[in-house]
């Protein structure tokens, strides 16, 4: 998640997207995400209710995703290349959360 905000933060300059006012579904979705970060740490340490946080957010984020306004940037290929990873990686997280004999490791 981190790795695709700070590709966006270094896209090339377009006059077209600086005019433009911040959404607030786009601050939304910075907040969401960096609470993501935490929700990550609390399911590397087992913490039961990391797994309902972290479905939560990601919920939360997919919202933020489908409401947002068009991009304020050009994207570039390693925009699309880490958001598609980011994606990925949120699957498979999913996938051994909830499948794997991982989840047991979640129950006090």
């Amino acid at each position: 998640m981190g790795a695709v905000f700070i590709t966006a933060l270094n896209e090339p300059y377009d006059v077209k997207y600086v005019e433009q006012t911040p959404s607030p579904i786009l601050t939304f979705g910075v907040i969401v995400s960096l609470l993501g970060t935490l929700s990550l740490i609390l399911l590397y340490k087992f913490v039961p209710s990391g797994r309902i946080i972290y479905t939560l957010l990601v919920a939360l984020w997919l919202l933020a995703l489908f409401l947002s306004p068009e991009s304020y940037f050009v994207r570039s290929n390693t925009y699309n290349i880490l958001n598609w990873i980011n994606g990925a990686a949120t699957g498979a997280i999913f996938a051994i959360l909830y499948t794997s004999e991982i989840k047991d490791k979640f129950v006090r």
